[in-house]
């Protein structure tokens, strides 16, 4: 996630944005709408809402960072699985099966 400021002709508007993609298509989408810089100094009373808006994205992308890290999942061999629950599927056969109906 990165910092957008919007320059219009009365107004500095502050966004947090991200890049993703979509159908291999590089887009950007708005995260959050931070606020008017105006707005933004009065509530921080005189600090930099610039610098306050990097601090906070650093926040967010440390956050999203350890929800995506990785887990470990341990089974035991002498544990029974039950025969209901479904854990492993086979789809290799959907592959091929594109070219023998073509």
């Amino acid at each position: 996630m990165r910092l957008k400021v919007v320059n219009s002709k009365n107004v500095q508007l502050l966004y947090v944005i991200e890049t993703i993609y979509v159908d291999g298509k590089q887009k950007t989408r708005t995260v959050e709408k931070l606020g008017r810089y105006s707005d933004l100094e009065k509530k921080l009373n005189g600090a930099n809402p610039i610098e306050w808006a990097k601090k906070y994205i650093e926040d967010l992308n440390r956050q999203e960072k350890e929800q995506k890290r990785e887990v470990i999942i341990k089974l035991r061999q002498s544990t029974l699985i039950d025969k209901e629950i479904q854990r492993s599927y086979n789809g290799g056969y959907l592959f091929f099966n594109r070219f023998i109906t073509s």
